[in-house]
């Protein structure tokens, strides 16, 4: 089974990764690139002012690269503005269906106004992997 009903509807901050990335809007994507590769991620949130403006991930740089943009284009240019988040509160099935509506892979996640972490189709993986490691064990 994917994903079993209780765990469906456990709350997504149990399983957020906790802390965001960012990179300056004025960073160019050669840069954004080797920020994702130093920290071993697909995606970083565009900060302009400290505030989150943008979300950029590999699937927009591959774009850019399609688009026969420089890798000295501003991420500014590339970015998706249309911020994707959900509360911390919600649950996994609750952030999946958003994620789903709005065919992302990566959904902030929102507590009091601020933004405190990341929730992605790896998180799923990566609990998956643990559902069966912990099965195979007991077993």
């Amino acid at each position: 089974m994917f994903l079993d009903i209780e765990k469906a509807k456990s709350p997504i901050k149990q399983f957020i990764t906790r802390g965001i990335i960012g990179i300056d809007k004025n960073e160019t994507m050669k840069n954004s690139c080797k920020k994702m590769i130093e920290f071993g991620i697909s995606s970083l949130a565009v900060l302009e002012n400290g505030n989150i403006v943008g979300f950029l991930t590999k699937k927009d740089v591959i774009k850019g690269i399609a688009e026969g943009l420089s890798v000295d284009v501003k991420i500014n240019k590339i970015m998706s503005k249309n911020l994707v988040f959900c509360e911390s509160s919600m649950s996994i099935g609750e952030a999946l269906e958003i994620m789903a509506n709005f065919q992302v892979r990566h959904i902030l996640v929102r507590e009091k106004g601020e933004f405190i972490g990341i929730f992605s189709l790896k998180d799923i993986i990566d609990l998956q992997k643990f559902n069966l490691e912990t099965q195979i064990s007991s077993d």
